[in-house]
């Protein structure tokens, strides 16, 4: 998958793209390597405004994910981390964003989670640990943030408002549980 022409290394490159509107998935991205989306808006989708499936990396940047009927991005990396950092997710009827990440780690930074049907994110990394930082969770069906792993969870300086579920519910099944700066 390309859009304006960018493709590095087998690594998909999305961006300055529009997906609106579309009867299923706004995007259904599978590469190898990687997965980059960069300054792209998802909405109004009968599906998820973006599914994206790699060993690599996934990263989603400045991109805006609005009123899709399911999850507003789904990520799955078998290898690699997903990051998140800017963006925002709102109005989605599913989950605002659901990252799985196998072997990597997991960051929501500097990001929105608004109004989704589901949680605002929920983020599993099995082997990895999870990381948020300056984001904000609320309104969310379910809970602000779902956050399971092996490894580490870090929360910092993020708010939970209003959510229907929990604010957070965070499991670290091995690793250790850092929660500084935050407002629930």
């Amino acid at each position: 998958v390309t859009s304006d022409g960018n493709s590095v290394n087998g690594l998909a490159l999305i961006g300055h793209s529009k997906f609106l509107g579309n009867g299923g998935d706004g995007l259904t991205a599978l590469a190898a390597l990687g997965i980059g989306v960069n300054d792209s808006i998802f909405a109004g989708n009968g599906g998820n405004g973006l599914t994206a499936l790699s060993l690599g990396d996934i990263y989603l940047n400045d991109s805006g994910f609005f009123r899709n009927k399911g999850t507003g991005a789904s990520a799955m990396s078998l290898l690699g981390n997903i990051g998140v950092d800017p963006s925002i997710f709102a109005g989605n009827g599913g989950n605002g964003v659901t990252a799985l990440a196998l072997m990597g780690d997991i960051y929501l930074e500097d990001s929105g989670f608004y109004r989704n049907g589901g949680d605002g994110a929920s983020a599993i990394s099995v082997v990895g640990g999870v990381g948020v930082d300056d984001s904000a969770f609320a309104g969310n069906g379910g809970n602000g943030l779902t956050a399971l792993s092996l490894g580490d969870i870090n929360l910092e300086d993020s708010g939970f408002y209003r959510n229907g579920g929990d604010g957070a519910a965070i499991v670290s099944l091995l690793g250790s549980l850092d929660v500084e700066g935050d407002n629930f």
